[in-house]
């Protein structure tokens, strides 16, 4: 308990007397009242008998309702009468009241156990007989609440009728106020009994008038202060028994020095208003030995003087003892501490005193009678705000435990600048084990923990890197064992430390490699620093064998090591994979479409995957995927086609490596391939050009999920690039191919159609020649117009074939625009070949623009738009419709028509030079393929869509500008 509960207590205890005297006072106020109340009421009865007069009638119902106390009236032990406090202390109304006993106000039992009703009837008695009762009663309201009154009884005569006169005050707060004294005193004297501080209770009589001057009060207290209250511990600190020893005595009994001294000392009680704490004082015990006391003190005041004064004081004189011989040794401590760069310190808990010195200019920069004056709150202002927190509970914690402690924290040195500060505190106890004192010292280790972290740093890195490493490090003796293992050791081979340490490292070396790896590692042990790697299988707890490699280094030199340290890593998957690489290799050395067959036979046996194909997209249908070559079940089958749409493939081609370990048919549901091939897993590797345009993708698809798709992605993107360039050798191939057979067509075409238009002129040069001579004009003329037809016929085919030679060659600069309005410059321009054929013709509005070359595109748009009407169905009015659709995220413009119609077999062939449909309609047959021409060299491509003959036709084409469409 603190000195603080002594001084409440003490409070409390001395206010009790004055509570039970208000007590007293109160009954009396009663007992006057009511007789002034009785006294009134027989005055009136009296005067209303005799004189009848109104006016003191109503001054008793003035008393009578006015009373601050109950009051009732009862005839024969039954309530005739009361007023209005009634109501408000039991909560019954006066109604309620009138003609009931006094039990309805009472429990069953009183506090001392007996009837209530018995109780009554003794008291009621008593007072019928003459007596006055006064007794404390138990009430009970009519809500159940117990109420502490106390009632007076007494007997009134009213109209000569002897009635019984009830006053009742309900006491329960002074009732509770008494009890909390008696509590209050209860844990008084249990602290007292039990603290190891000495208490008493000064009293002082007379009191001292607080109004004369502080020489005036000490000399008063002096001599007229007396200790009437005392505990075990204070008289045992005067070398007593017991603590009726005490009481009577004055501070002269134990004071050293004359009263004067005393005086002087005493003074600093009035000063402080009789509240000290620690004050210092020197005195004497029974045997006249000599105590240090520190003594704590409140006063106890009555209307301006002081009647008391409670003290509890501790007996320090081991502490001062020890403060004195400390003091002798700080001159010493000084140097030592300057000498070192130490700041030392000592802090007095039991008089707050600090002393502080030693380097403490050369550590915080202050002057040291500067320092020395700081108090523990400037002191703490020093402390970084980071770290005042917690210096201060670990502070405290070490108090509370009794431990010496060591804290490091930030101090704000006088130049501004934060500098660290190590502080190592002691703490100093007395006999009873209580801590009494802090001695530390205070050292600036900045720099040293600069380097210290340095060095922490750089191992932890060190340490992390090792722990977190893939590969293993340990260390092997001589002759071969175990003397170090890093933390990854057991990640690759399983073992704990503790199964490896002191064993044979070579024993874990598959038998095959055995010898081999000995006689390597001893091939390094006569060479300081000297290395060798190497390539063997090992045995691993879980694992079974792995192929590790390993680089050995003889370290049997260094202190530290002295061993050789051994660098493993497991290269199991890549030893694998170079032998599966190497197998794959093996057995693709073929071109063409044998390789793409061993390719895709080889990946599906060495990863065993159930289908493994190549895929490049259909020339011919678009959003359609077509395989170079598959494999099921390690066999090559016939080649599929795949829909590209709703498809994994799709988010392959021409993007990215597509990875689906399990559930793929879950991801896709859409997609009935990867149902019809019971697929669970899926890998597909995009396969792009030497341009970096998408040709196709390599597929992987297996009816089990892919738990390593390491192996499968590094093989398969390995052959990615052998594949693009296979397919691009093929692609150049079949154009070359494509290119003679259009140059075989090209040639005998043109021997043919230039030799037919020769052969008429020549002929018909001859028949000019013979008109000529005969005169025969007509004919004459109608030579000269064969011959003038087969020469625009010559010049028209010329013209075409230039025309067709310079796609490719000579190319425009390239602009943005809309297919719309390339696509209505056509229609004008036609206007005047076919009448009104803007009326037959729907363009679509406001169609994606594509930065192109704009010429080209519009003569790509007026051959198939001419083709269109060259080919028209003269039954039905002819229609024409430009426009644009999407297909695969990809815009499609297309030219649709109402005409004749193609029959399936001639949809590619239509695209072939000088190849016509119908001979008899006017044309060279070069259009189409001027448009094909022109829209691939625009990375597009162009096809036709028929229903057959007399179903209308509809050219589609694509283009791929130099800025994308938009």
């Amino acid at each position: 308990m603190s000195f603080q509960f002594i001084i409440d207590i003490g409070k409390k205890m001395n206010t009790s007397t004055k509570l039970k005297k208000d007590l007293l006072d109160e009954i009396e106020i009663l007992k006057s009242e009511n007789e002034k109340l009785t006294k009134s009421l027989r005055l009136s009865k009296n005067k209303l008998s005799r004189m009848a007069l109104k006016k003191d009638d109503n001054l008793y119902k003035s008393l009578f309702e006015n009373s601050p106390d109950v009051i009732m009236i009862l005839r024969e032990g039954i309530i005739i009468d009361c007023n209005h406090k009634s109501e408000e202390i039991f909560g019954y109304t006066k109604k309620e009241i009138i003609n009931q006993s006094l039990e309805i106000f009472a429990p069953l039992l009183q506090s001392d156990g007996r009837p209530s009703s018995q109780v009554a009837y003794e008291y009621n008695l008593a007072t019928l007989k003459g007596e006055p009762q006064y007794f404390e009663w138990l009430g009970k309201k009519k809500n159940g609440d117990i109420a502490n009154t106390f009632i007076q009884l007494n007997t009134i005569t009213i109209d000569n009728e002897l009635l019984l006169q009830v006053t009742i005050r309900d006491v329960s707060a002074l009732k509770r106020i008494s009890l909390e004294l008696e509590k209050s005193k209860k844990k008084l004297h249990i602290f007292l009994e039990q603290t190891s501080e000495g208490v008493s209770f000064m009293t002082i009589y007379p009191p001292i008038d607080l109004s004369l001057s502080f020489y005036e009060q000490a000399k008063h207290y002096i001599e007229n202060g007396f200790i009437t209250e005392a505990n075990q511990a204070l008289a045992e600190m005067y070398g007593l028994k017991n603590p009726s020893d005490l009481i009577g005595k004055s501070l002269k009994d134990f004071w050293i020095g004359d009263q004067e001294e005393m005086i002087q000392s005493m003074m600093d009680w009035p000063r402080a208003n009789y509240r000290l704490d620690n004050k210092i004082t020197i005195e004497k015990d029974s045997n006249g030995d000599i105590h240090y006391f520190s003594n704590n003190s409140i006063g106890i005041f009555e209307n301006n003087h002081l009647v008391g004064l409670w003290g509890a004081q501790r007996d320090i004189t081991d502490q001062f003892i020890i403060n004195k011989k400390i003091k002798e040794n700080e001159e010493r401590f000084r140097i030592i501490s300057e000498q070192t760069g130490t700041i030392v310190y000592d802090r007095n808990l039991i008089t707050g005193e600090i002393i502080r010195t030693g380097a403490i200019k050369e550590v915080l920069g202050y002057e040291a009678e500067e320092y020395q004056a700081f108090s523990l709150e400037k002191f703490a202002s020093l402390i970084h705000p980071d770290d005042k927190y917690e210096t201060h509970y670990k502070e405290q914690l070490a108090i509370q435990k009794g431990d010496n402690f060591q804290s490091l924290y930030r101090m704000r040195h006088k130049n501004g600048k934060y500098i660290l500060i190590e502080d190592n505190c002691f703490l100093l106890k007395d006999e009873s084990g209580k801590i009494i004192r802090l001695l530390g010292s205070m050292k600036d280790v900045t720099l040293q923990k600069e380097y210290e972290e340095k060095i922490i740093r750089s191992e932890e890195t060190f340490r992390t890197l090792i722990t977190n490493m893939t590969d293993s490090f340990f260390v092997l003796s001589a002759d071969g064992l175990f003397k170090y293992i890093s933390p990854s050791h057991k990640a690759l081979f399983g073992y704990e430390e503790e199964e490896l340490m002191g064993t044979f490292a070579f024993n874990f070396v598959h038998p095959d490699d055995r010898e081999r790896i000995i006689n390597m590692f001893g091939g390094i042990l006569s060479t300081d620093g000297a290395r060798v790697t190497a390539q063997y299988k090992n045995i691993t707890k879980h694992n079974g064998w792995r192929i590790f490699e390993s680089i050995g280094i003889n370290l049997l030199s260094h202190k530290d090591i002295n061993g050789i340290l051994i660098n493993a890593r497991d290269v199991t998957e890549k030893a694998l994979l170079d032998d599966a690489v190497k197998t794959l290799i093996e057995g693709t050395t073929s071109v063409g479409r044998e390789f793409f067959n061993s390719l895709v036979l080889e990946l599906s046996t060495l990863l065993n995957f159930k289908y493994v194909f190549l895929l490049v997209e259909s020339k011919d249908k678009p959003g359609v995927l077509k395989t170079l070559a598959i494999s099921e079940k390690q066999k090559i089958i016939e080649n599929i086609e795949y829909n590209k749409s709703d498809s994994p493939c799709f988010n392959v081609i021409g993007r990215a490596i597509q990875v689906y370990p399990e559930k793929v048919q879950e991801l896709f549901p859409n997609d009935s391939d990867l149902k019809t091939m019971e697929a669970e897993s899926y890998i597909g590797i995009p396969i792009t050009s030497s341009q970096g345009k998408p040709l196709g993708l390599l597929v992987g698809i297996d009816n089990k999920p892919m738990k390593d798709i390491t192996p499968a992605k590094y093989l398969m993107t390995l052959f990615s690039a052998r594949v693009s360039s296979e397919i691009e050798r093929l692609s150049i191939i079949n154009e070359l191919e494509d290119k003679n057979a259009e140059l075989e067509r090209f040639t005998y075409t043109v021997s043919h159609d230039l030799k037919s238009p020769v052969i008429t002129i020549k002929g018909f040069l001859g028949m000019l020649k013979e008109d000529a001579k005969a005169g025969n004009i007509e004919r004459l003329e109608s030579d000269i117009k064969r011959i003038s037809n087969a020469a625009d016929k010559m010049q028209n085919l010329l013209e075409d074939l230039l025309q067709l030679s310079r796609i490719g060659r000579l190319v425009n600069s390239s602009s943005e625009f809309s297919i719309s309005s390339i696509s209505e410059e056509v229609i004008e321009l036609l206007q005047g070949n076919f009448s009104s054929l803007s009326s037959y013709v729907t363009i679509e509005p406001n169609m994606p623009t594509v930065y192109a070359d704009k010429t080209r595109l519009r003569e790509v748009v007026q051959n198939l738009v001419e083709n269109s009407i060259k080919y028209r169905n003269v039954d039905i009015p002819l229609k024409i419709d430009i426009g644009t659709i999407s297909k695969e995220d990809e815009i499609v413009y297309f030219v649709k028509d109402n005409g004749m119609g193609i029959k399936k077999e001639y949809l590619n062939k239509i695209f072939g030079l000088f190849e016509k449909l119908n001979p008899s309609i006017d044309g060279t047959g070069i259009g189409l393929a001027l448009a094909k021409r022109i829209v691939e060299l625009h990375g597009g491509k162009i096809w036709a869509e028929s229903d057959g003959l007399d179903k209308g036709s509809t050219f589609y084409f694509t283009i791929n500008s130099e800025r994308g469409n938009k």
